[in-house]
């Protein structure tokens, strides 16, 4: 499966960004909600600079594949 593969590395990512404890981590569940607020707020707001630029380019391009 696809997000299999992407998903894990992405969370860990976003983990680090977003938290400072440590013992709290990103589901996947988790980062596909922050990567519908991405589409979401650009979509029907046109903001780009909230929840967008927590991702890396390549991620939201997988994540933009994986929807196809």
């Amino acid at each position: 499966m696809y997000l299999a593969k992407i998903l894990p590395s992405i969370a860990e990512r976003l983990t680090t960004v977003i938290t400072t404890d440590s013992s709290w981590k990103l589901t996947f569940e988790d980062v596909l909600a922050f990567h519908s607020l991405c589409q979401t707020q650009v979509a029907i707001l046109g903001i780009k600079d909230q929840a967008c630029p927590l991702f890396l380019q390549e991620e939201l391009e997988a994540l933009e594949y994986w929807e196809g």
